[in-house]
Formats: C-alpha cells, structure tokens, sequence
C-alpha cells in the first residue's frame, strides 16, 4: 500500500486524485491531506438545499461535489481529511460496503495519542458523544473508497453557519442534520498543532499497515484534465435535480431510515399512469450509480408490481444500501 501527504490544499484537486487512483489504478492507497475552506457535498444530494448559498459565495467558499454518498461536510485547514483506496479481499462480498474496517485504524490512532475516540453509528467517530468525524464509502467492483474527516481545530462557527437550510428549499432536497461536533484539539490535555496532529496520525497509521511504502503518485496530468472536465465544473457541483417547473403532478416524498435518508421527487404522466421524470437524493451510500436507475425508471407504469421488477433486492443494496423494498415503496408511492 502507497502512502503519502497531500500538499495541495484545493478540493477540486485533492477529489480529482481520489477519483483517478480509485478508477484509473489497481494500487492501494493510504493518504491524509486539507482543503481550504469548502463545502463537500455527497453525491446524491441537491446541494441548494444543503448550503447557505449566499453566505457561501460572499465567504468564497469552494463547494465540490464527491463520488461517495453520505451528508454535506464543511472542510477547512483545520480539518485533516483521510482517504484509503483498497482492493476487496477474496474472501469478502464485493460490493459490500464495510465502515468498521476503515474506521478502526483510525481510532486505533487517535487512542494511541491519548485521544477517547469511538465508532458511533454507521459512519461517525465521537469523543464524549460530540462527534470528530464522518465517513463516505463507494465500493466499484473490486475497488473500495473510503474517505473521512478528522474536526482537529476546524472553525465550527462557520461549518454550522453555511450548512443552514434555506426554506424555500424545503420540498426540494435532503437536508443534512447537523450533529453535535467538538473539535479534537479541544479533547487534548497536551494541545499540538494541527501539522504536528496530521504528522502524527499518518506515522501511527502508516507504522501498522502491511507492506506500507511512502511514495506520492505523480499524476498531474490526468489528474488536472478530471479538475478541469468535472471538478470545477458548475454542472456537477450544483446541478442534481430536474429542471422542469412545479406542476400539480410533480411529487416529493422521503423516508428515514438507519442508514440515512431517502427523497424521491418524482412527475407522474396520469394520461398513461406512468413515470415521466424521477429523481433521488439523499445521503444515503450506494455502490451503483442512482442516474442509470432514474434512466430505467422512465416510461415504467407507476405501479408497484411494475417498478418491483426493477427494483430488486440486489439493486436496492447496490443503490440505497441498508434501505428494504418495504421502505423504498413506501417512498415511491407515498404509502
């Protein structure tokens, strides 16, 4: 496994280098790395319903979409970021997504620095209840990538500011709740600072990880043309939804589950009773890609026999992981 720091601090870069080591190589990564001041969002998510747009653009703050599912995030210099690329073992399911196993050397690490750090929930990390850390996770086929965040003295006023919900957003997205967080720093009997945390953590995790080798992968060159083609583009960023205007046959339902939240924003043709334009979002995790779904959703009669058909179990587990037909129906048809 390769292992390295990041030192560029742009997040359309430093999501560009994770997407082209995860899709372009069959190496195994390890690496730690900041944004400036951004907002991440997940990659079924609306992100006008996640974001105080204003304030955002006022502020100049950066707002990327990732290829993992799972909430908005707010990230600045006082966030360490932490990314494993890693081939399945043979043994286990491909497909499935696994939390625990990436979290683990994490607060193997953290514990090790005298830091109480635990696994909460399905993808957090607490201190005291308050959390230090989320995860996204998005496994292709052989390929898992996992990546998470570390609040070691991020600026807290700001993240709780521009993740607010504007109102007239409310039937439009999935809002991310906002979790009780503390920074780690504030954890600390003997404070550091934050280079000395990030140098730290990337020495105890390296130390433990079998056949770990420092070397910083040089591909700048299609790793620019992903920033330029996709990373900085307003058309992934913000673009996550249907375009067409409110009418009386537009719906939007949503279901909460263990696993995180499902909004379905669907038009019904009631000429031919069936589906015209349907869309999903959430910050629910998922291995398939919910835009194929949503393509051979169209045209399907609006009727749960019909859309049963399509929606099987493997394709619910592969798109909205840990949710049930029982649930997904009851959002489609507003049961």
């Amino acid at each position: 496994m390769y292992t390295f720091l990041v030192t560029d601090t742009r997040p359309q870069y430093n999501l560009a280098l994770e997407e082209y080591l995860y899709t372009k190589t069959k190496d195994e990564y390890f690496f730690l790395w900041q944004n400036e001041p951004s907002i991440i969002v997940g990659r079924n998510q609306y992100t006008p319903a996640e974001i105080d747009l204003p304030l955002v653009f006022k502020e100049n703050i950066h707002v990327v979409r990732r290829i993992t599912g799972g909430g908005a995030v707010y990230h600045d210099l006082g966030n360490i970021n932490f990314t494993f690329i890693s081939n399945a073992d043979e043994k286990a399911e491909k497909g499935k997504l696994d939390f625990h196993k990436y979290s683990k050397p994490i607060v193997d690490a953290l514990n090790s620095m005298g830091i109480a750090a635990e696994i909460n929930g399905r993808n957090d990390l607490v201190v005291d209840g308050k959390k230090i850390s989320g995860a996204a996770q998005t496994v292709r086929g052989n390929r898992i990538l996992h990546h998470g965040t570390l609040l070691f003295h991020s600026d807290l006023t700001k993240l709780s500011s521009v993740l607010k919900v504007k109102s007239n957003y409310a039937n439009k997205g999935v809002k991310s709740v906002a979790s009780r967080v503390t920074n780690i720093v504030e954890t600390m009997e003997n404070p550091i600072s934050t280079s000395e945390f990030m140098k730290t953590v990337y020495e105890r995790i390296t130390h433990h990880l079998e056949n770990a080798t420092e070397l910083y992968p040089e591909f700048s060159e299609p790793v620019g043309e992903l920033v330029k083609n996709r990373y900085s583009l307003a058309s992934w960023n913000f673009s996550n939804a249907s375009n067409a205007k409110d009418d009386e046959n537009r719906m939007c339902s949503s279901v909460q589950s263990d696993f995180g939240k499902l909004e379905v924003e669907k038009k019904i043709d009631w000429d031919t009773k069936t589906i015209s334009e349907i869309k999903f979002f959430g910050d629910f995790f998922g291995s398939a890609d919910k835009a194929e779904l949503e393509e051979k959703l169209i045209g399907i009669s609006y009727e749960a026999e019909e859309v049963r058909k399509l929606l099987t179990d493997e394709v619910i587990k592969d798109t909205f992981f840990g949710f049930t037909w029982e649930l997904v129906e009851k959002v489609m048809f507003d049961k």
